[in-house]
C-alpha cells in the first residue's frame, strides 16, 4: 500500500494532513481562528494541508496554487463562498494545482459575461486529479463547473445554475460524476466536449432549458441516470467537433461506442435519446418513455450541405451498429425505436408499447414481434433475420499513451461485442 498513489488520494487528504488552518470571519461566534479569510490561509498553505471554514459568507475570489490541499466547511453547506461587486468577472474559485479537494463548500457564480460572450464558471478547473465532494453550486445566469483536464470528480454535489451546470472541454479532459444532483438549467446540464472517457453514475438531470446531457466525445458510460422534464432531447450523442480526428477516436466512437446501463429518460419535449451518424451506443435495461418524439431516434447521414452530408457517410461506414439490449419504449409522441440509417439491433425481452407512431421503424434490425415480451411460460418468437456469421469479425483498437482502459471496462466491451458477433483484439 502506497500513499503516494494517485488511487489512494482521498486516503491522503483525509489522514495524512500535515496541518488544518481554520479561517472565521466572525470570530465573536464562539469558533476560534487561525486567519480571516481564505485567501490568508491559502497564501500560508502547503501542500496537504487542510483549510476548514467556519459558518459564515465569504466574499473572496479565490485560485488555489498549492497541489494537495482540502478546503472544506466545518459544517456542510454552512459556508459560502462568492464573489464581490468588484470581482464579479472572475470565477469564484479557480483550481490551478493538482489533487485539490473542495468540501461541503455552498459556492454561488457570479454570473457575469467573458469577452466571448459565455458566463464565468462559477468553479474553474485547470489542474489534474481534482475532487468536489458534497457541495452546493447555485447562480442565476452562471456555469456551475468548467473543467480542462484528467480526472476531475464531482461526488454527492448539487448543481442548480442558469447555464450549463458541467462543461468539460479538451481532449485530454475527462470527468466522474457520481451521486449528483443537476436541476433547472436554462440550457445543457452536462456538455462533455471532445473529452476523454468519462462517466456519469447515478446522477439526476431534469428540468433543463436545452438538452440534458450532450456528450460529442469519446466513449462514455452512464449508469442508473434519470433524465426528465428536457425542453429539448433527454441525451444527444454527438461526433467530436473539431477535424480532423484520428484513426483510433474514429474506432472508439464507431465500433466500440457508449455505454448506457439502466438510464431513465422520460418526459422531454424532444427524442429521449439522440445519436448521430457513426456514432455507436450500447443500452441495457434502459427506459426512454413519454417524450415528445421518439423513444430513441438514430439520425441518418443526409444533410442539405453535401460535404457534411460526406463526412457523415464516412462516420456510418465504419460504425459496426448500436445495440439495444433488455429495455423498456412507453408512450412517446413518435417511435419507440426510430432509425433512418438500419444500424439498430434490438436484443433480449422489450417493453415496446403505446408509441402514437408505432413500436419500431423498417430501419431497425429485427422485427418488432422479436422485441415484444412473451406471455410468461411462453417461449420468446424467433427471428426471421439471417443468422449471424460464425466466424467473428476482428475489431483491432490501436492504444495510444493518451488512451486509458479499466478492467471492467474492456470486460464489459468484449460482452457487449460479443452480442453482436464481434471480437475485441488489443
Amino acid at each position: 500500500f502506497h500513499v503516494a498513489d494517485r488511487c489512494c488520494t482521498s486516503f491522503k487528504r483525509y489522514y495524512c494532513s500535515m496541518k488544518i488552518l481554520t479561517v472565521n470571519r466572525e470570530p465573536s461566534r464562539g469558533q476560534g481562528r487561525d486567519y480571516a479569510t481564505i485567501e490568508e490561509a491559502l497564501t500560508a498553505a502547503e501542500e496537504g494541508d487542510t483549510i476548514e471554514l467556519a459558518d459564515g459568507k465569504y466574499e473572496e475570489v479565490i485560485t488555489i496554487t498549492v497541489p494537495g490541499i482540502t478546503i472544506r466547511a466545518s459544517k456542510s453547506g454552512k459556508a459560502e463562498v462568492c464573489s464581490h461587486k468588484g470581482e464579479n468577472s472572475l470565477s469564484v474559485i479557480t483550481v490551478d494545482a493538482d489533487e485539490v479537494a473542495l468540501s461541503g463548500l455552498k459556492i454561488k457564480g457570479s454570473g457575469a459575461m467573458q469577452t466571448n460572450e459565455e458566463p464565468v464558471p462559477a468553479v474553474l478547473v485547470l489542474a489534474q486529479d481534482v475532487e468536489l465532494i458534497d457541495c452546493v453550486i447555485y447562480g442565476s445566469s452562471t456555469i456551475g463547473l468548467k473543467t480542462y483536464e484528467m480526472n476531475t470528480r464531482v461526488i454527492s454535489c448539487s448543481i442548480r445554475v442558469g447555464n450549463s451546470a458541467i462543461i468539460v472541454e479538451g481532449n485530454s479532459a475527462s470527468i466522474r460524476v457520481d451521486r449528483c444532483g443537476i436541476h433547472s438549467t436554462f440550457d445543457t446540464g452536462i456538455w462533455l466536449k471532445g473529452a476523454s472517457t468519462s462517466d456519469i453514475i447515478e446522477t439526476g438531470v431534469d428540468n433543463c432549458g436545452h438538452t440534458s446531457i450532450w456528450i460529442d466525445a469519446a466513449p462514455c458510460t452512464l449508469k442508473e441516470v434519470n433524465v426528465k422534464n428536457s425542453q429539448n432531447n433527454g441525451i444527444v450523442l454527438d461526433w467530436p467537433k473539431s477535424e480532423p480526428i484520428s484513426e483510433n477516436d474514429y474506432l472508439l466512437l464507431s465500433q466500440l461506442g457508449h455505454s448506457l446501463e439502466n438510464v431513465t429518460v422520460e418526459k422531454c419535449k424532444g427524442n429521449g435519446l439522440y445519436v448521430l451518424p457513426g456514432v455507436r451506443v450500447v443500452c441495457t435495461d434502459c427506459e426512454f418513455s413519454n417524450n415528445g418524439s421518439a423513444g430513441a431516434f438514430f439520425q441518418g447521414p443526409e444533410d442539405e450541405d453535401k460535404e457534411e452530408e460526406a463526412l457523415m457517410k464516412k462516420r456510418a461506414k465504419n460504425c459496426v451498429g448500436s445495440v439495444i439490449c433488455k429495455s423498456k419504449m412507453k408512450k412517446n409522441a413518435l417511435y419507440g425505436v426510430e432509425s433512418e440509417s438500419g444500424l439498430v439491433e434490438l436484443i433480449g425481452r422489450f417493453e415496446l408499447d403505446n408509441n402514437k407512431k408505432g413500436d419500431v421503424n423498417e430501419n431497425v434490425v429485427n422485427p418488432a414481434k422479436r422485441a415484444r415480451s412473451a406471455p410468461p411460460g411462453k417461449t420468446q418468437p424467433q427471428s426471421k433475420s439471417k443468422p449471424r456469421n460464425k466466424n467473428k469479425t476482428s475489431i483491432c483498437v490501436i492504444a495510444t499513451a493518451t488512451t486509458r482502459f479499466k478492467l471492467s471496462t474492456l470486460q464489459r466491451l468484449c460482452l457487449q461485442l460479443n452480442r453482436s458477433g464481434l471480437q475485441l483484439v488489443l
